[in-house]
């Protein structure tokens, strides 16, 4: 991902989080990962075209990992890395905004 460090750290700012350790910033760096992962594969068969539908449906079957899987979505959607933070950043933006209601 392009300036993947950049977009962490904004998120970082965005969660108000900078004066936490860099044990919890990279916490929730990795949960934020995860989630935004998890909705791109779960899109993932409106996004891909037949072939690549039945291609996913074998890994399933054949139990790959979750890194193997994310892998191989990555190699399938072109747009992938764009999906990705759109998602990240749809992520921080709910967070930061729960957090802000917790707040008020």
């Amino acid at each position: 991902m392009t300036n993947k460090p950049n977009i962490q750290q904004d998120i970082i700012r965005q969660l108000g989080l900078e004066s936490s350790s860099e044990e919890v910033q990279n916490g929730v760096i990795q949960e934020i990962t995860i989630i935004a992962q998890q909705r791109i594969g779960l899109a993932a068969p409106e996004l891909l075209n037949d072939n690549q539908v039945k291609a996913l449906e074998k890994k399933l079957d054949d139990k790959i990992t979750i890194d193997e899987l994310v892998q191989w979505i990555q190699e399938q959607i072109p747009n992938y890395d764009d999906l990705f933070i759109s998602a990240v950043q749809d992520i921080a933006d709910s967070m930061a905004k729960r957090q802000d209601a917790l707040n008020s």
